[in-house]
């Protein structure tokens, strides 16, 4: 009884954040004003504007290259040397580390095309 209340009080409190996360996320910048952001800054070429885009997405992808490495290694070792259950739930999480790395590393070829077609654009 008392792990349905938890697991009931984890759901509560999660939508509670969550609401609360859409409220300021969605409704709060929209009741700003909306000021210059860029008096004061010089004006940036596209190409410098591409490169600095372009290693953002460098070091996304490899920050997400060394996590996805350390967690092969990781379920690896796991794999090794446990029952049948265990194995099905290590390939499973396998299974979605390399969906988390195509999904980065399609946004990083979104963003690299980003980059150069903005670079391109001069």
């Amino acid at each position: 009884m008392r792990e349905k209340f938890v697991k009931f009080n984890r759901h509560i409190s999660t939508t509670i954040l969550t609401a609360g996360l859409l409220f300021f996320s969605r409704v709060l910048p929209a009741r700003a004003d909306n000021p210059d952001i860029t008096t004061g800054l010089p004006q940036m070429d596209a190409a410098t504007f591409s490169a600095k885009i372009l290693k953002i997405a460098l070091g996304v992808g490899a920050l997400d290259g060394v996590l996805a490495a350390a967690m092969l290694i990781f379920l690896g070792m796991k794999l090794k040397g446990v029952g049948q259950k265990e194995r099905m739930d290590t390939l499973d999480h396998l299974k979605w580390i390399f969906i988390a790395m195509g999904i980065v590393g399609l946004a990083c070829a979104i963003v690299g095309l980003f980059a150069y077609l903005v670079k391109g654009a001069q």
